[in-house]
């Protein structure tokens, strides 16, 4: 039997840090490549919360699935948005001592991210408030977060090759002595 109190205890806790300005340092090279391990990590995140999310609208598009399917595929993408907001939290506070692009990260997924956890917020809301789940403006939350979802993947993943190529570049450089 589905269990109600379950989800209700199941909201988005999303908690992200206020930017706390990193103290200028030698350590930035440091935070540089911690932050882009973290950058790597968010990219893995967003792919799995983009899988949930396609998850999720195909229950959310089906007649025969119950609210314990919903409820699962709601609570999968929740634990992925909050490590992923922790992950965001991380790069915020280290923000001044990044490189530009690792800045730039943080500024374009972040918006996505809350939008994904609003929507997902939402759902888990009505979830708990309604008996059909198969309305329009259910399916609305499962559209946003598969969207949003979506543009946090292609972001991290051209951010992540943008770096690389740089990487590169800057090797083929010293090769040639410039």
């Amino acid at each position: 039997m589905y269990n109600k109190s379950f989800l209700m205890i199941s909201t988005i806790a999303l908690a992200l840090a206020p930017a706390v300005a990193a103290p200028p340092d030698s350590n930035n090279g440091k935070a540089a490549k911690e932050g882009q391990q973290i950058i790597v990590s968010l990219e893995h995140a967003a792919v799995n919360l983009d899988s949930e999310a396609d998850q999720f609208k195909m229950v959310a598009d089906g007649y025969h699935y119950g609210k314990e399917s919903h409820g699962e595929d709601l609570m999968a993408m929740k634990e992925e948005i909050n490590r992923m907001g922790r992950e965001i939290a991380t790069l915020e506070r280290e923000q001044d001592a990044l490189p530009g692009w690792e800045q730039q990260v943080v500024i374009k997924t972040l918006p996505l991210l809350k939008d994904a956890a609003a929507s997902t917020e939402s759902a888990i809301k009505y979830l708990n408030q309604n008996s059909y789940l198969w309305t329009p403006e259910y399916r609305t939350y499962a559209d946003r977060v598969c969207q949003d979802s979506e543009q946090m993947v292609k972001t991290l993943k051209a951010y992540l090759k943008m770096a690389e190529l740089h990487h590169q570049e800057r090797e083929l450089e010293v090769d040639l002595g410039e």
